[in-house]
């Protein structure tokens, strides 16, 4: 009798094993990283936009005290980190951000202005405004979340 008590123990949690094996598999062969991608990039192009309006205002208005609140208050979503960057590339608020923000930043020095660069293998985008002292401020949004 404790014998068939084990083997029942054993194959139901077998039969766990499989069919979430089963389903795991199913769903990244069914899931398209492009199709990802782009939800992605139509969730934050937009955001980056306006932010990268409202962070050039902020910081001539209320210096970098203002931005670091408006900043924060934001910043509350998961996987968002926004970075502020002057014209000689140093970052507003004295952080310091990744490599791979730091290379996008750097390359976008002949974007145009407004445009968005996007970069879909770290999930990064950047977007330049200028502000009035004529200097360019770049506003990179790294979006670190797992795809859905």
């Amino acid at each position: 009798m404790h014998r068939l008590h084990v083997k029942i123990f054993l194959w139901f949690w077998l039969g766990v094993l499989v069919v979430s094996g089963t389903l795991v598999s199913l769903t990244e062969l069914s899931h398209s990283r492009a199709e990802d991608d782009r939800a992605w990039q139509e969730k934050y192009t937009p955001r980056l936009d306006m932010w990268a309006r409202q962070e050039s205002g902020i910081l001539r208005r209320e210096g970098p005290a203002g931005l670091e609140r408006y900043v924060g208050s934001f910043e509350m979503d998961p996987g968002v980190t926004n970075y502020i960057f002057d014209a000689d590339g140093h970052e507003v608020l004295g952080r310091n951000p990744a490599p791979p923000v730091l290379r996008l930043v750097q390359s976008m020095a002949d974007w145009p202005a407004g445009k968005p660069r996007v970069d879909t293998a770290e999930r990064i985008i950047a977007s330049g405004s200028s502000t009035c002292a004529a200097r360019r401020m770049w506003s990179s949004s790294t979006g670190r979340v797992r795809p859905c």
